[in-house]
């Protein structure tokens, strides 16, 4: 993945390698697989994380198109980001909107890019104590 030209020292980083990262990097160890649906056009695989965060690889084949990736009702949504790598970025981080319960962004065409989202914490239902008439 990595060619080292032993005698100038110069080195090349293939394009694999960053496909490699998009997964080294946020699928992480005991990570489990879980369904996903939709997607026409690219393939896709879905792992949910040991610390709640989800992780959605996306092959991108074809042209650059938008993807709208939505996440179940009952998660609430913290942190989210989505990386991109293809023949001019190096799993480099791409402008994407968090609307909800989705995630939007443009995946560049023949591409590998993940969408990462953290949860947050959930804010605590307002308790309201009762007033004593007197």
């Amino acid at each position: 993945m990595i060619r080292v030209d032993q005698q100038t020292g110069a080195y090349e980083i293939a394009t694999r390698f960053w496909a490699l990262g998009q997964f080294a990097r946020f699928v992480r160890p005991g990570a489990v697989r879980i369904g996903t649906s939709g997607g026409s056009g690219m393939q896709m695989a879905a792992f949910k994380n040991k610390d709640g965060s989800y992780a959605v690889v996306m092959i991108a084949s074809g042209s650059a198109g938008d993807v709208t990736l939505n996440l179940p009702a009952d998660f609430t949504m913290g942190e989210a980001g989505v990386w991109a790598s293809d023949a001019t970025k190096k799993l480099e981080k791409i402008a994407s909107t968090v609307s909800g319960q989705s995630v939007k962004a443009t995946v560049p065409g023949s591409s590998v890019t993940t969408f990462w989202i953290k949860p947050g914490t959930a804010a605590a239902p307002a308790v309201q104590a009762p007033v004593a008439a007197g």
